[in-house]
């Protein structure tokens, strides 16, 4: 670490040795040709702090008799300026283990190519889950695919690395979770029927359900006695029941209605369900028929 708090960096240049070899010289120029290092080394390794840029350097290696025998050609090289990434947006902020789609889509800046991405789970010690970068746009717009095995419920963290070492880590970027449960408990059921006897005195028809945990409203869908696709009624509850207040919506038959549950984390966005609940009821009606009527009666008045 520099006084002014940057990294320094080390670049190691490595080559085979030859036992028969005193030592060896290595020169190092920039590309204009200006040496920034001379040494004579007994091992095959140089370890060098350079600024960014294009350099070239020479290995000449000297017998026993301290003479220069084997000279090697210059050999170019490139120092990359190393970037600290920086993630500002990770999406989306929630997966589901029951419908589990393992991508990432990151925001932000200085993504070089050749950086690692991997999730590590925040609550227990683990190993990082590496994903693969699939698309890109750019330096600041990543996309990320992860394997679809492996992940637990609970929430993780995602850090960047990239190739020089630099790395960034977004606390708390990502929550697995279960869906929410179908309700239980659904009233009117399947055995339900409602004839003529319960029909005469009745206003409404009141649909019910158990409450599911976490769910902050539900879904509530009527749908046809001819056509079980076409749906008569869609509302949004946020009570466990539902009171259909116009009866004059339905006919005979059997109906279908579901109620579906959602939750909703203000930070992370909409949790479904696994799956709706339905149940059905039964309309039995006797048809009516036109009354006779006299024809020729004589009405009076006055």
């Amino acid at each position: 670490m520099q006084p002014d708090g940057t990294p320094r960096f080390t670049q190691v240049l490595q080559w085979q040795g030859d036992p028969n070899a005193l030592f060896y010289e290595v020169t190092v120029q920039t590309a204009d040709g200006t040496t920034v290092s001379e040494s004579r080394l007994t091992e095959p390794v140089l370890r060098l702090n350079l600024s960014p840029g294009e350099y070239r350097y020479r290995i000449v290696l000297y017998n026993l008799l301290r003479r220069p025998e084997v000279s090697l050609p210059w050999q170019s090289f490139s120092v990359l300026k190393a970037e600290f990434p920086h993630i500002s947006e990770s999406a989306p902020k929630m997966w589901f283990l029951e419908d589990l789609k393992p991508l990432l889509q990151l925001t932000g800046e200085n993504f070089m190519p050749g950086a690692t991405v991997a999730l590590k789970r925040d609550e227990v010690p683990a190993q990082p889950i590496p994903g693969t970068e699939t698309t890109r746009d750019g330096a600041g717009n990543v996309s990320v695919a992860f394997s679809a095995t492996g992940f637990e419920a609970g929430t993780y963290s995602l850090e960047i690395t990239n190739p020089g070492g630099l790395s960034f880590t977004l606390p708390h970027a990502l929550v697995i979770r279960h869906m929410l449960p179908a309700p239980t408990g659904l009233a009117p059921g399947p055995t339900t029927v409602y004839g003529p006897k319960e029909l005469r005195g009745m206003t409404s028809i009141r649909f019910s359900w158990g409450p599911v945990p976490e769910a902050t409203h539900y879904i509530f869908r009527l749908y046809g006695a001819s056509d079980s696709k076409r749906v008569l009624r869609t509302e949004q509850v946020l009570r466990t029941d539902y009171l259909l207040d116009d009866l004059a919506v339905l006919d005979r038959g059997a109906f279908r209605w579901s109620v579906e549950p959602e939750g909703s984390d203000k930070a992370r966005g909409t949790i479904p369900a696994v799956s709706a609940a339905e149940s059905r009821f039964t309309i039995e009606l006797s048809e009516l028929h036109a009354p006779s009527v006299q024809p020729g009666d004589l009405f009076y008045g006055k």
